[in-house]
Order: structure tokens, then C-alpha cells, then sequence
């Protein structure tokens, strides 16, 4: 059994003679050929992107080659893409995706002729706070083979987000240039294995706020309520955001009670919810106040200012002046005073000299 040792120090085609002369006098001729390739994939597409160029003046990554952006998100949502990546030579390869801090560099910069980058220059620090997720994260690249991966964007606060993905191939060997005959070939030792940064994809997405509006913004109730009673207003809830909502409306209860119902509910986006606004007077006097409504996923709560006046029960004297005239001394005169209530509420009354 013999065992060639093939360590090819270019990329291109190698082919030698060998003489093999036996024991008994025989001589076989052997034509030994190989083919030295680099290791190389290459970025086949990205599902959905239309338009990935570098606006003038936008800082972007400096070592990547291609940008790949996402639309805007609301917190908690995410978004999907395909990429899909050829292994462009004849050898199956060991990769790890790597999610790293970007390199900024200006827009100016990024829009000039790519020259050739010297990446020991530059730093790269993992960022365990990526919002950006690839799967399969680790694998084998097959020979010449085509391979899909899912680029997910999910966000939890509202920012803009820049990362950079290293597609890292493992156990390559380290090429030896210095290498030109096969002889130096045999006679050396397997080659080292190293590294190899194949593909630098920047990725660019952001995440901006719900957007949810009340209409009206405010409820203003006119006249007055009487103590006691509770008064219904409409309000409209519309949610213009990316994404569903989850609210809860907070309820004031003292000094007067004020609910949103239902207090509880979800709202897809586009969508309006029909809500109701009640107030309930408990003491006399204005009312005003401020109603909160909790969006999940959301820090700053939307509000709807609530105002009326609460009106207590009203007696009046229908006669305020009584008159007896001339009384006799000694006699007794008697006079009615009429006390009406002019609400629709029970009052207590008492006069006083």
C-alpha cells in the first residue's frame, strides 16, 4: 500500500510521473494529477431585498461585502429572510457564522472602488446583544453544493441595530507559495490549518415605536353629572403600528371613578377598537383627569384627559319672603314654605334661625 501525500500550494492543476520499479524487474508507470482549489463560497441571494445600496453619507461596515437590510419592525415582532450561499469548490467545509460588532466607516468611503483590506488592521468583538439571528449556525458546507439559511431580525426596543456576519471556514489549510516542486511537496509535512473569513454580510435594520392613536384625545362631558350617576362617552382606539397590540386601560377612583371598557384587550394592525369611557361622580365639583392605557412592550403609556362637573342635590325656596301681615298679640299666624328639590336625587334639608 502506498500513501501520496497531495498538499497543492495554488489553485490550479498539478500532475506528475511516478516511476514505480519492483523486486522482480518491473516497471509501472504512474501519472498522478490534482487540482488545487480555494477555499471559496459565494453569496448566491437574499429573499426580499430590493434595495441594498449604501445611501451617500450612511456609515456602514468596511470589510463587508454585501448589505443586507430589513424594513422597520415594532418591538417584539420579527422578520425573516433566505439566504442562500453556493460552496463553490469540489471539498466539503467545516463553518460557524459569527455575529460581530460593525466597522464603521462613512458613506463616502463605502461607495469608492473596494480595494483590497488588510483585516488584521481591523478589531472584531462579538455583540451578544445582536437582535440579528442566523440558523443553521454551525454546519458542513457539501462539495459544491448549494446551502439555505434563515436570517431573522427580532427586535425587543426600539433603536436602529448594525451588526456584521462572518460566514468563518474551518480547517483550511494554510497555503505555501513557497512551495513550487512537487518534490518540496512530499518532502514536507501536512500543512497547518487555519481560519478563513469567507463572506462579511452587514446587516441594517430598526425598530421604531408603536404607533397608536385615541380618538377623540380628550372626552369633555358638558352640563354636569349628579353625584352618584355614571355617564358613557364613545372613544375609538386605532392601531396604525406594524404589529398586533395587548393594552390595559388603568382606572381612576378617587376622588371620582373613570374606566375605559373593555380595560383589557388586543387591536391588529389597521384595525380601530370601540371603546367606552364611563364616569362616575362620588363628590361635587370638577372632575379632570388623566386615564393611562399600558401598550405592552411599550415604556410610555398613551392617556386620555377626562373632564365634567359633578353636580350635587339642589333644594330651593319657592317663596323666600313670608309675609303675616298684622298678627294679634296673643294669636297665632301660620304660613307655608315651599322647599322643591330640583334634582333627581334625594336631598336632606334643615333650617336654621
Amino acid at each position: 500500500t502506498l500513501e501520496i501525500l497531495f498538499s497543492p500550494h495554488e489553485d490550479t492543476s498539478f500532475k506528475e510521473e511516478l516511476v514505480i520499479v519492483c523486486d522482480n524487474c518491473q516497471v509501472k508507470y504512474v501519472t498522478i494529477e490534482g487540482r488545487g482549489e480555494t477555499a471559496a463560497v459565494e453569496l448566491v441571494s437574499v429573499s426580499n431585498s430590493e434595495d441594498e445600496d449604501i445611501v451617500l453619507g450612511e456609515m456602514a461596515d468596511i470589510t463587508a461585502d454585501h448589505l443586507v437590510r430589513f424594513p422597520p419592525l415594532n418591538p417584539h415582532s420579527y422578520f425573516m429572510k433566505q439566504i442562500i450561499v453556493h460552496n463553490s469548490t469540489n471539498v466539503e467545509m467545516p463553518y460557524s457564522w459569527h455575529i460581530l460588532k460593525p466597522n464603521l466607516s462613512s458613506g463616502l468611503e463605502s461607495l469608492s472602488p473596494r480595494k483590497s483590506i488588510d483585516l488584521e488592521k481591523f478589531d472584531f468583538y462579538p455583540d451578544p446583544e445582536s437582535c440579528f439571528y442566523i440558523e443553521p449556525r454551525s454546519g458542513m458546507f457539501l462539495p459544491n453544493a448549494i446551502h439555505e439559511f434563515v436570517l431573522t431580525f427580532a427586535p425587543h426596543k426600539v433603536g436602529n441595530y448594525n451588526n456584521v456576519l462572518h460566514l468563518v471556514l474551518s480547517d483550511v489549510p494554510e497555503s505555501k507559495r513557497g512551495s513550487d516542486s512537487f518534490e518540496d511537496q512530499s518532502s514536507s509535512s501536512m500543512p497547518s490549518l487555519h481560519e478563513v473569513i469567507a463572506l462579511e454580510i452587514e446587516t441594517k435594520a430598526s425598530c421604531i415605536p408603536y404607533s397608536v392613536v385615541l380618538h377623540p384625545p380628550a372626552v369633555v362631558v358638558p352640563g354636569a353629572i349628579l353625584v352618584g350617576t355614571t355617564v358613557r362617552r364613545p372613544l375609538q382606539m386605532a392601531n396604525y403600528s406594524l404589529a398586533p397590540i395587548n393594552f390595559k386601560w388603568d382606572s381612576v377612583t378617587t376622588p371620582n371613578i373613570v374606566e375605559v371598557e373593555p380595560a383589557i384587550g388586543t387591536i391588529n394592525p389597521g384595525e380601530v377598537a370601540e371603546l367606552e369611557v364611563t364616569a362616575t361622580g362620588l363628590n361635587t365639583g370638577p372632575l379632570s383627569c388623566n386615564v393611562l392605557c399600558n401598550i405592552q412592550h411599550q415604556t410610555d403609556p398613551v392617556s386620555i384627559a377626562v373632564s365634567a362637573l359633578i353636580k350635587g342635590p339642589n333644594v330651593v325656596i319657592d317663596n323666600v319672603s313670608v309675609d303675616f301681615g298684622l298678627v294679634k298679640v296673643g294669636s297665632t299666624a301660620v304660613q307655608k314654605v315651599y322647599i322643591r328639590n330640583t334634582t333627581q336625587l334625594n336631598a336632606s334639608w334643615k333650617l336654621h334661625k
